[in-house]
């Protein structure tokens, strides 16, 4: 078993040559120029460990391992001064806290580890590279679009006002008018010579048939007459609409409506890649979650607890909490370093505490 992970493990650094992060083997003259810091930001940003550590590839608990690894090696290597003859087996190891001592008490050591672990959860996340390569919009660029839909609406609106008010406007809202007069006249005829037709059958005497007979031939009449008036209405609004159609105003509504089809679709897109950014997230800082939780002396219920505080990370309470402790923080390295210093006759500029939700 011990040589079967020996094996193992040793194909972690394989794994992570292959993956851009053999920096010992080739980066020492790198290390010199600062081009290591440049790779390892490269490799972290190109999302490929993080991907590893999620198991995107089909790797098991030991190449999710390496990805893991990966990502932290990558994260530190290029936010410090690298050289590639400082290495040691076990810099990973205290990356990711492996050794460390145990100074404080059990639950300061929890809250400690929750948020370093709350750190390295926010590093496996969907780099920018990726990001870009799904189509996110920050909350800034989303804002941009949402006010370019407003203004989009409102041109149409106004597009739609100038259309209608035109002189090509005005002569289909007339044949309109004459058209729906026209249908109402026709429905009132026809009602009619219905009326006529039963006051003939109902006519017994001589006199009354001859009264119906004359009574349904107008009836008949006026119902042709109107249903021909309605026909020439219905012919009039078509060639109204069609002179209007080509228009300018109804040229320039189009393109405002063609305008703002476009604006919605892309806030549409950016939403969907959004929310399979978060989605992704979720599901990564899970993934990480259960691999640093695994061998830890806890019951299931409290690795379960662990888990799901590890996906969501902090909550907005904490988040305010964490806001007001570096204010209170740094409010008092401001009015130690006031007193040091020599009075001055300007009012000092009062900083406010961040709000609370």
């Amino acid at each position: 078993v011990a040589e079967s992970m020996s094996g193992d493990f040793g194909k972690i650094g394989a794994n992570l040559g292959n993956k851009g992060l053999g920096l010992a083997a080739g980066g020492a003259g790198m290390g010199r120029t600062g081009g290591v810091g440049g790779l390892a930001n490269k490799v972290f940003q190109s999302g490929v460990m993080q991907r590893m550590a999620e198991g995107r590839g089909g790797e098991g608990i030991i190449g999710k391992f390496a990805g893991r690894q990966g990502v932290l090696l990558a994260d530190k290597t290029r936010n410090t001064s690298f050289d590639a003859r400082n290495i040691k087996l076990g810099g990973i190891g205290k990356g990711i806290g492996a050794g460390e001592g145990n100074k404080d008490g059990f639950m300061k050591r929890e809250e400690k580890w929750m948020k370093e672990q709350d750190r390295k959860a926010k590093l496996m996340e969907m780099t920018s590279t990726e990001k870009a390569e799904v189509g996110f919009k920050s909350k800034e660029e989303m804002g941009k679009m949402e006010k370019t839909e407003s203004e989009a609406k409102k041109s149409v609106k106004e597009a739609k006002t100038k259309a209608n008010n035109s002189e090509s406007g005005k002569k289909v809202t007339e044949a309109s008018n004459k058209k729906s007069g026209a249908s109402m006249a026709g429905d009132a005829a026809i009602k009619k010579l219905e009326a006529e037709k039963e006051r003939q059958k109902a006519a017994i005497t001589d006199e009354q048939r001859a009264v119906a007979d004359t009574a349904v031939a107008e009836a008949e009449k006026a119902a042709k007459e109107a249903t021909q008036t309605l026909a020439n209405t219905e012919s009039e609004l078509i060639l109204a609409q069609n002179e209007h159609k080509v228009s300018k105003e109804v040229k320039a509504l189009r393109e405002a409506e063609e305008t703002l089809e476009q604006v919605t679709e892309t806030i549409k897109r950016g939403k969907e890649a959004n929310r399979a950014v978060e989605e992704g997230n979720l599901h990564r800082r899970e993934t990480y979650g259960k691999a640093v939780t695994w061998t830890r002396p806890t019951s299931w219920w409290n690795r379960q607890k662990q888990i799901t505080k590890i996906r969501e990370g902090p909550s907005e309470e904490e988040k305010a909490e964490e806001d007001m402790s570096k204010w209170w923080k740094k409010m008092s390295e401001k009015e130690k370093g006031s007193r040091e210093k020599p009075a001055v006759s300007e009012k000092p500029k009062v900083e406010e505490p961040p709000e609370t939700k």
